[in-house]
C-alpha cells in the first residue's frame, strides 16, 4: 500500500505518460480503501503540494497500475473489481504462495462466479496489453478456468 500511495502522489504518472506498473504479491482487498483515502487527502491537500492538480489518483491508478491476486478473496467483492478494472491474477512458479501446480483450480474456484469475459480479462488480457507478450503465441481457450478440471 505505501508504495500505491508513493506512487500516486509522486508525479511520475504525468512525466511518464506511458508508465504502466503492476503492484505483485500483495492482493488487491486494500485497492479501494487506498483509492478512496489518496483521493479524499488529494481534495483537501492539492493546492498547496507538489502534485498534479488536476488528476484524481484513482484515475491514475486505473491507467498506470495493475493490482495482481494469487488467491484473494476480495477479488471477487464488487468494490475491489470495480477499484481496479485492471486486476490480474499471479500464478509465479517456483513461489512459496503460488498455487503452482495447482494454480487453474485455484482459479477457478476463486472466480466461478465472474463472467467468462471477466475472468479471461484478468486471467490473461490484462497481462498481455501491459507488457510484450503476444496473444497470438499460445491462445488460452475461451474460457481459462474450465481447463481447470485437467490440473493435477
Amino acid at each position: 500500500m505505501y508504495s500505491t500511495a508513493d506512487l500516486l502522489f509522486s508525479r511520475c504518472f504525468t512525466a511518464i505518460r506511458d508508465l504502466k506498473i503492476a503492484m505483485a504479491e500483495g492482493g488487491i482487498g486494500w485497492v479501494p480503501y487506498i483509492l478512496e483515502r489518496a483521493d479524499y487527502v488529494w481534495n483537501r491537500h492539492r493546492f498547496y503540494q507538489n502534485v498534479d492538480q488536476r488528476t484524481l489518483h484513482q484515475n491514475f491508478f486505473a491507467e498506470h497500475m495493475f493490482g495482481c491476486f494469487i488467491d484473494d478473496v476480495h477479488a471477487s467483492v464488487p468494490a475491489t473489481r470495480s477499484a481496479s478494472r485492471a486486476s490480474c491474477g499471479e500464478a509465479d512458479y517456483p513461489h512459496s504462495d503460488s498455487n503452482w501446480p495447482n494454480s487453474r483450480k485455484a482459479c477457478h474456484r476463486g472466480l466461478r462466479r465472474h463472467p467468462d469475459a471477466e475472468v479471461r480479462q484478468m486471467v490473461e488480457t490484462i497481462a498481455v496489453s501491459c507488457s510484450t507478450f503476444r496473444a497470438d503465441v499460445r491462445p488460452m481457450s475461451s474460457n481459462p478456468t474450465r481447463r481447470a478440471e485437467g490440473d493435477q
